[in-house]
């Protein structure tokens, strides 16, 4: 038996943020911490995952690059 752990977003929650850029969205990943770990390792954990089923996501591909150039940058700083 697998188990998986999902996110359900309510674009109704007054802290939903909409429709984000994607540098945007790489600048939140590359900070965010939260219960379940880091958002920049919650992104490389998807991807790797989805890679392991055959699936490649160039979107999140790009996303995971993005993150890594914030990473990049606030450890350089």
């Amino acid at each position: 038996m697998s188990r998986a752990l999902g996110f359900v977003v309510d674009p109704a929650n007054p802290r939903y943020a909409g429709k984000l850029d994607k540098q945007a969205i790489a600048a939140t990943l590359a900070t965010a911490v939260g219960h379940w770990g880091s958002g920049a390792e919650y992104l490389f954990e998807t991807i790797r995952h989805l890679e392991a089923c055959g699936i490649r996501d160039r979107n999140l591909w790009q996303l995971q690059a993005l993150v890594a150039e914030e990473i990049g940058r606030a450890d350089a700083g």
